[in-house]
């Protein structure tokens, strides 16, 4: 899945106010460059060790993946953290697509919340997911398999960006677009008959639900308790909104001047569909 046509472009600088600071090298500056950068350097230590050092590997990923046991009764806390950090070392497909979910997810968000607040978000997120898996599968639904992952933080992000911009377009399996909202609800759909089918799947269903959950929690609930996190960013949401009308026009223009030009059969497939949906808008 990949943001879909008429988004602005980040890395070329489209957007004004994210554009400098997700550019070239700069993106590396940011709360998103940087967790994408340790979640990468810790799955390269992964590998390394796996082949290297299994007996250690085997410590390490035993010390810091998230076990519910080890959770309530030997008090490993750290666990509820760390296990966002480590990714299964023989399956290369779940950090990328996490990273490239929080890259296509995450830009945005942090640039309406800020750095810090959007840092304090996705590792509560990470927290709460942790708990709820924990808690379920130790006092409920025992499972002794670990979990790891960043998989419940970005879930997170995935219910905010949806909860802000329900009707961005996105390419569900990189084939069908669709509205982020109906992404996300699909999402649900299939994590939940996932759960329900088994509880010893290979994937921490429970914590991509708790990840939802308390993305939504945060910004329809957070601001009625005060909860300075989930404050509702009005002034720099309208900024990110305006920006994106603006890049639409922009295109808007450059695809009637090339209409004008060339002719439309000039257009390709997705530059007819951007034009069907602007038109659509108007």
């Amino acid at each position: 899945m990949r943001k879909y046509e008429g988004e602005p472009d980040y890395a070329a600088g489209d957007y004004d106010e994210t554009g400098p600071r997700f550019a070239g090298g700069l993106f590396f500056h940011t709360v998103v460059g940087r967790l994408i950068i340790v979640n990468v350097a810790v799955y390269v230590l992964e590998i390394i060790m796996v082949h290297a050092q299994p007996a250690a590997f085997n410590a390490f990923f035993r010390c810091l993946s998230l076990r519910p046991t080890d959770v309530f009764a030997r008090g490993c806390v750290w666990q509820l953290l760390t296990y966002a950090f480590l990714h299964d070392p023989a399956n290369i497909l779940h950090i990328l697509f996490n990273m490239l979910f929080l890259y296509w997810f995450g830009r945005e968000i942090e640039v309406v919340w800020g750095a810090r607040r959007f840092l304090l978000f996705y590792l509560t997120a990470a927290v709460f997911a942790a708990l709820a898996f924990a808690a379920v599968h130790y006092f409920v639904w025992p499972l002794e398999k670990p979990c790891v992952g960043a998989s419940g933080a970005i879930m997170a992000l995935v219910m905010v960006y949806a909860l802000w911009w329900p009707n961005r377009t996105v390419l569900f399996m990189f084939l069908f677009p669709m509205r982020v909202w109906t992404f996300v609800l699909i999402v649900i759909g299939i994590e939940a008959v996932s759960l329900l089918q088994t509880s010893d799947n290979g994937v921490a269903n429970l914590a991509h639900l708790a990840g939802l959950l308390y993305g939504y929690l945060i910004i329809r609930a957070g601001p009625r308790l005060r909860f300075s996190i989930a404050r509702f960013p009005a002034k720099q949401l309208s900024a990110v909104r305006q920006a994106h009308k603006a890049a639409d026009e922009r295109r808007l223009d450059e695809l009637l001047e090339k209409v004008h030009r060339q002719g439309i059969q000039s257009l390709a497939w997705r530059e007819r569909r951007f034009l069907k949906k602007m038109s659509r808008n108007r």
